[in-house]
């Protein structure tokens, strides 16, 4: 059984209450998006095949190379500008 909605400050709040649970939804689903890294961080089959890609990645000054090895959150420490 339906009711007629006879007043129409009750639609227009549940019309404001929508669109506000709606832009909400939305604004939530957006902030959790992001974008792929450039560089995917590298895996190892053994601590030595890691070691060797880290001596060979520090030896060229490949900064690429070492980003894959220990991934795209370590550049702001690896890559500080602090001398060494």
């Amino acid at each position: 059984m339906s009711y007629p909605i006879h007043n129409h400050k009750i639609l227009r709040s549940r019309l404001a209450m929508f669109t506000a649970l709606l832009m909400s939804i939305i604004v939530f689903v957006s902030c959790g998006k992001q974008g792929s890294p450039a560089v995917v961080q590298k895996t190892f089959s053994s601590p030595d095949e890691a070691g060797t890609a880290l001596l060979e990645a520090s030896k060229s000054g490949d900064q690429n190379a070492l980003l894959a090895i220990f991934g795209p959150v370590a550049k702001d420490v690896a890559f500080s500008g602090d001398a060494v």
